[in-house]
Order: structure tokens, then C-alpha cells, then sequence
């Protein structure tokens, strides 16, 4: 779920500051399919680029704005299950301590508790 979230919030900030930016040309965007951005390291966005109509300008705009999103992304994608994390604390907070009913640790807070280790704890079992 986080990965889809990543490459989402990738797409997106990519797709969108590459569309905005005034160095790359609308032709680049679609000839390129950077509305379908994936985590690409800046050596296959560089080959991707050579092999399409992108200028050298083109190139070093594109790659700047492509390590942007990514870190951005997973920034975002990480800092989701933090938050999620955090809010799991709120019901933890509300669970109570001791249920009513159940069996002190001590009988005798001020007197050790004398345990015959000869009487099984579960007296139904036989022991062999």
C-alpha cells in the first residue's frame, strides 16, 4: 500500500512540475509519457531522455525535478504510516490497566506469597 502510495505522490509532483516548468517543452512531456512517471534513478532517466527529443536543458531540468519528486514521495510515503502509527497511540491510551475481576499479584502486598510447589495447578490433569 505504501509503494502504490509513493509512486502515486511521484507521478503526480512530477507529471505536474514538468508540465509547469517553462524549460520543457510540451512535446518532451508527451513524446517522454512523464504524466507516467516511475522511481527511476538518474542514469535510466538519462537514457530515457537521449533516446527522445530532449535538450541538454531539457535533461537537467528533467532529472532535477525527477530527484525532487522522488524524495518528496518518499517523504510523504513514509511519514503516512508514521502518522498512523501515532494515532494508534490515542485507544492505546483508554485500554485500562487492571480489568475488574482479576486476581491481585499479591494477596499480601506486605507478605511474600508462600507457593506449595506440591499441589499441580491444574488438579484435573494426571500427572505420570
Amino acid at each position: 500500500m505504501v509503494s502504490a502510495f509513493a509512486i502515486g505522490i511521484l507521478a503526480s509532483t512530477f507529471s505536474t512540475a514538468a508540465e509547469s516548468h517553462p524549460e520543457i517543452s510540451s512535446n518532451l512531456n508527451s513524446e517522454a509519457n512523464i504524466d507516467q512517471a516511475d522511481f527511476l534513478t538518474k542514469a535510466q532517466l538519462e537514457t530515457l531522455l537521449s533516446e527522445k527529443s530532449a535538450s541538454e536543458a531539457e535533461a537537467a531540468v528533467a532529472i532535477d525535478i525527477n530527484e525532487r519528486a522522488r524524495l518528496r514521495a518518499l517523504q510523504l510515503s513514509l511519514l503516512g504510516p508514521a502518522l498512523l502509527a501515532l494515532l494508534a497511540i490515542v485507544p492505546a491510551l483508554c485500554m485500562p490497566g487492571e480489568i475488574a475481576g482479576d486476581p491481585p499479584e499479591k494477596l499480601e502486598p506486605d507478605k511474600p506469597d508462600d507457593i506449595d510447589e506440591t499441589v499441580s495447578l491444574n488438579p484435573s490433569s494426571k500427572e505420570s
